[in-house]
């Protein structure tokens, strides 16, 4: 006699608990990271409406606004909570995968006001990364106050759930931002169980920022109701292996930055190092300082691609070094600025600068570096994908995961992060599931 299938279990009360934390965080985290997001640009204009007073020709102030905000930055880093320093998403991976998701109040703070004065000071880096420890910081909050934290499960996976709203508000991109959030902690794997209360929480907070009309869109191009020819598609796979070259590039850059600067803190005043890579940054921003603020490229702005796709192709080879070399200098001297929306940057220009060889397809192409670019510096292929098909739409669907799986098949043994053991970390957190 065949097996009757199982009646539909309802949920049980932890699970249920589980889905309120997780609405109850979202809401919490929206307004921190959105008046975060609102306050760097701000900060941004009104030093962009400040310069013409300064008297200082072709931009050159913003090397002393980056040295003096860059000594600031490393006074309330290091003396408030020098974890905190970076571009964030390694703070998240630790604190998850060491501490049971939990990070202090404190961290959060630092966190938000180094990361105001840095990106609003006009480097190229992204609110992205610090936004998660904004959200990872106030799910911890939260469960010191609801007395969650004796809790471990449930405690790491409320932490996630801070993390994909954070995300979500930005972004507005709910699933893309859930699947990040398990994917970046887990090391290109999913726990599943915590997936849906990751779920719950972006969709929360998307929800939410739609109803109170707020602003997240980061890209302004709708990309085309057209096939891909044969050529087409040749060159989307063309886009996908440059954009994995370029970000192992990146990667490589990134990680000699920040080992330099490491060993330098050794041997000068700590707090002071984040201003020098501030103002080596700002030196090789100057020359294309005004292509940077044409394409919206600095403080936290968003990016104005179809400007940046009529630009000439040596114009963007030369911004993708600017912006490798400068994010990497800010980030990896241990200045506030993440790295999540700079590669996504690269990957967007890698695809512009492709899309220069066949321009009726170029925004295909443009999808296909983005989604390459993420997957090959963070290692989250799922995610990737689902990003570039949340924020572009339906006809992104084939360049995104050709991206993705891209990144994933030549670039899966990388990730920019280099401080943190991978393979010792899903070994400890098995062990504690």
């Amino acid at each position: 006699m065949p097996e009757l299938p199982e009646e539909p279990r309802l949920p049980s009360r932890r699970e249920l608990e589980q889905a309120i934390w997780s609405v109850m965080i979202a809401i919490c985290v929206v307004p921190v990271v959105y008046s975060f997001s609102l306050l760097v640009r701000e900060r941004f204009s009104l030093i962009q409406a400040a310069e013409p007073m300064a008297a200082f020709p072709y931009h050159w102030w913003l090397v002393f606004i980056c040295l003096g905000g860059g000594a600031v930055v490393g006074l309330i880093i290091w003396k408030i909570a020098p974890e905190s320093e970076g571009p964030g998403l390694q703070v998240v991976i630790a604190a998850f995968n060491k501490r049971d998701g939990h990070l202090r109040t404190r961290t959060g703070a630092s966190k938000y006001v180094a990361t105001l004065i840095t990106v609003g000071s006009g480097t190229p880096n992204g609110i992205v990364s610090p936004s998660a420890v904004l959200g990872n910081s106030v799910a911890s909050m939260i469960g010191r106050i609801g007395n969650t934290e004796k809790d471990r499960d449930l405690q790491k996976t409320l932490s996630l759930c801070g993390v994909s709203a954070a995300l979500s508000t930005l972004l507005g991109a709910p699933v893309g931002a859930a699947l990040f959030a398990v994917e970046v902690v887990y090391g290109n794997y999913i726990l599943y169980r915590r997936f849906f209360y990751c779920l719950i929480s972006s969709v929360t907070a998307h929800a939410v920022t739609h109803f109170l009309g707020m602003e997240t869109a980061y890209f302004d191009i709708t990309l085309p109701e057209l096939s891909l020819t044969g050529y087409g598609l040749f060159l989307v796979i063309l886009t996908a292996l440059f954009s994995v070259m370029i970000n192992i590039g990146y990667i490589s850059v990134y990680q000699r930055i920040h080992d330099f600067f490491s060993d330098l803190s050794h041997r000068m005043i700590p707090w002071l190092v984040p201003a020098v890579g501030m103002g080596l940054a700002a030196l090789i921003m100057v020359p294309l300082y005004q292509k940077l603020i044409d394409f919206s490229l600095l403080g936290g702005s968003a990016f104005r691609i179809t400007a940046a796709a009529a630009a000439p192709w040596y114009v963007i080879a030369v911004l993708i070094v600017v912006i490798v070399i400068a994010t990497s200098l800010v980030a990896g001297s241990g200045g506030s600025g993440g790295l999540f929306m700079p590669v996504m940057t690269v990957g967007v220009l890698t695809g512009i600068l492709v899309g220069n060889a066949y321009p009726p397809f170029i925004f295909f192409f443009i999808v296909a570096g983005m989604s390459a670019a993420l997957c090959t510096t963070l290692n989250v292929p799922l995610a990737s994908a689902v990003l570039g098909i949340e924020l572009f739409g339906p006809p992104a669907i084939l360049p995104s995961i050709i991206g993705a799986l891209t990144g994933y098949i030549f670039a899966k043994r990388y990730v920019i992060y280099h401080e943190i053991q991978w393979e010792a970390l899903k070994e400890s957190d098995q062990e504690k599931d």
